[in-house]
């Protein structure tokens, strides 16, 4: 957006520069400086503007973490968090930065809101029914995995938090697949997550040895890779 300027102001800045020091002034018809004054008030397109009214939030209820709604300093209008909006939506005032308490009492309301949401089996994002165990609902899931992706195809900083993780929970003794349970001594599964691995493991093997007699059977009948 281009800078909005007075024509008036401009104009009266262009005569206090050049006309009020020129000795010429039976020759303003002619001049150059009359010629880009003439310019300016006659073809040099207007906008409609108003001034910027400038105002901030202000905590409606300071006390309570569950209900922070702000309040405009100019309007007194009340609108739910506002923490990225720079403008108050009821009368256009532009709004300075929140103060650092402000801030900090929007972070607390909204980590307070999403444990309630974890707590109730709820997705934080689309407020659907979470997958069991997890804090996301599938879709939801493929669209964070599919972001991910799209940011960082070689899962770089995934496997570089995987393996920070899995150090961290080494050196203190915990499970690193779940992350709560002590390890097994010398492992580093407890015995829960120990048996799920195993049950998976065990079907994994199963399917691969039923794809690969699958595959022979194909290939005796003399039909190859078709399925």
């Amino acid at each position: 957006m281009g800078d909005l300027i007075s024509r008036a102001a401009a104009i009266a800045q262009i005569k206090e520069n050049y006309c009020d020091l020129c000795d010429h002034t039976d020759l303003c018809q002619s001049c150059e400086t009359r010629d880009c004054i003439d310019t300016i008030e006659q073809q040099v397109p207007a906008v409609d503007a108003v001034p910027v009214v400038h105002g901030r939030w202000i905590d409606e209820n300071p006390d309570d973490s569950l209900d922070p709604r702000m309040r405009c300093s100019i309007c007194t209008g009340v609108e739910s968090p506002l923490i990225k909006w720079r403008y108050c939506p009821n009368c256009g005032a532009m709004m300075g930065a929140l103060s650092q308490a402000a801030k900090d009492r929007q972070a607390k309301a909204r980590e307070e809101l999403r444990a309630m949401y974890k707590e109730h089996g709820i997705c934080p994002r689309c407020k659907n029914w979470a997958e069991p165990g997890r804090t996301y609902c599938k879709t939801c899931i493929n669209l964070i995995m599919a972001r991910r992706r799209k940011k960082d195809p070689d899962n770089e900083q995934g496997k570089a938090y995987n393996r920070e993780r899995r150090e961290r929970l080494k050196a203190a003794g915990l499970c690193t697949y779940c992350g709560k349970k002590p390890a097994v001594e010398g492992q580093v599964l407890c015995p829960i997550c120990k048996a799920k691995n195993r049950d998976s493991q065990i079907k994994y093997n199963i399917i691969q040895r039923i794809k690969r007699e699958a595959q022979k059977a194909r290939e005796r009948n003399g039909n190859g890779n078709n399925p």
